[in-house]
């Protein structure tokens, strides 16, 4: 790694003593260098949002938490609401949060529902859960029988 930077500096210091146009093409070249080396880096892993970590849903006798990032606990007893839904309605903005591809991780603003904590991925079904507080939560997996599952638990617990 020395070998490259002295060789780099070295460069530098013979292109300072001679015309403009070799320090321009210099500049030019290690720019392209750099983009062709740290674009796939930097924004590769963006592009496979399949390899994101997807939250899971841990149903236990009093609460149901949702892990991941913007996971929550949420008690059974502020749960006002429980739905499978077939859709998810329009999304209108992004207020915090992520959304890559089919993706969504955050506060987003939805048609029907108001502001919403979105934890899913854009494939059917989604377990719909509103709170006291207001808060409404919107929440899948990529395993639809999964998804139905938390489903069938969580209003098990809730009777």
């Amino acid at each position: 790694m020395k070998t490259y930077g002295s060789s780099l500096l070295l460069f530098i210091r013979d292109n300072e003593n001679s015309s403009g146009k070799n320090s321009i093409k210099f500049l030019y070249v290690w720019t392209i260098v750099l983009i062709i080396i740290c674009f796939p880096i930097a924004v590769l892993p963006l592009l496979w949002p399949s390899h994101l970590p997807l939250a899971k849903a841990i149903v236990n006798d009093y609460s149901i938490t949702f892990t991941g990032s913007y996971g929550v606990t949420v008690p059974f007893e502020s749960i006002t609401r429980v739905e499978l839904l077939q859709q998810v309605p329009s999304i209108t903005s992004k207020i915090e949060g992520g959304a890559i591809a089919d993706f969504f991780r955050g506060y987003f603003r939805l048609n029907e529902f108001g502001v919403c904590r979105l934890l899913l991925v854009k494939r059917p079904p989604y377990l719909y859960i509103e709170q006291t507080n207001g808060e409404k939560i919107i929440f899948n997996s990529r395993d639809s029988i999964y998804t139905k599952d938390v489903f069938a638990k969580l209003l098990e617990l809730l009777e």
